[in-house]
């Protein structure tokens, strides 16, 4: 789990954590805010992962762009990872907003 961490961005997965926290703190405390900050984890995981493709594209353009097909596939791995953690944290918040509904 640690190294999915790192290899996901340590800064993009810790505010996505931190976004995580949030919406569980605010199920507890802020009820409304629990939808608005689950999706909040939407552009923090698209600037995260853009960032860290410009900064492979970076590191291509240096080395005179020879670059095996099986390093370029696993930083393309590496970029889904906040994605697919910033989804997990849209339906933890999308099933906390439906469980705190009232109920008609």
């Amino acid at each position: 789990m640690f190294q999915l961490f790192v290899d996901g961005g340590v800064v993009t997965m810790a505010l996505l954590t931190l976004v995580l926290i949030a919406v569980l703190f605010a199920a507890w405390k802020a009820p409304r805010w629990v939808l608005g900050l689950g999706t909040l984890s939407v552009p923090i995981a698209i600037i995260g992962s853009l960032s860290g493709l410009q900064q492979g594209f970076h590191v291509i353009m240096e080395s005179g762009g020879d670059v095996s097909p099986v390093l370029l596939y696993g930083g393309f791995a590496a970029m889904t990872i906040p994605y697919i953690y910033s989804a997990a944290i849209v339906f933890v918040s999308i099933v906390i907003w439906l469980m705190q509904r009232p109920r008609v």
